[in-house]
């Protein structure tokens, strides 16, 4: 197992050119990189920057992550997030969360018993 692991820091680390072109385009870090079954990772950005991020060379699909609605705000109350948003300037509008994927590595050894 430990050969699949390394398969997949393999992958991860041939996503730096995407990652930095994904950063030119949103201005942010990328968050959470894949690289065992999938080569992809998690970054926010605008919704204006979807075409943008769907354009760039290795980019195969661009997701956006199911959004959520908040029904109950007491919970905000009780964490003091309003405090929170109020002192960074920021309430997270206008921003998505989303898995950029370059494709599933069906010569994986997961998929050869499938």
């Amino acid at each position: 197992m430990s050969g699949d692991y390394g398969q997949a820091n393999s992958v991860i680390a041939g996503q730096n050119d995407v990652k930095t072109a994904v950063r030119k385009v949103t201005g942010t870090a990328v968050k959470k990189p894949f690289g065992y079954l999938i080569n992809g990772f998690e970054t926010m950005a605008k919704p204006s920057q979807l075409a943008k991020l769907r354009e760039l060379d290795g980019v195969k699909s661009v997701t956006i992550d199911k959004t959520y609605h908040v029904d109950d705000t007491s919970a905000n109350e009780m964490g003091e997030v309003t405090k929170v948003w109020q002192d960074a300037h920021v309430q997270g509008q206008g921003m998505l969360v989303f898995v950029i994927d370059s494709g599933i590595d069906t010569t994986h050894n997961y998929y050869a018993s499938q």
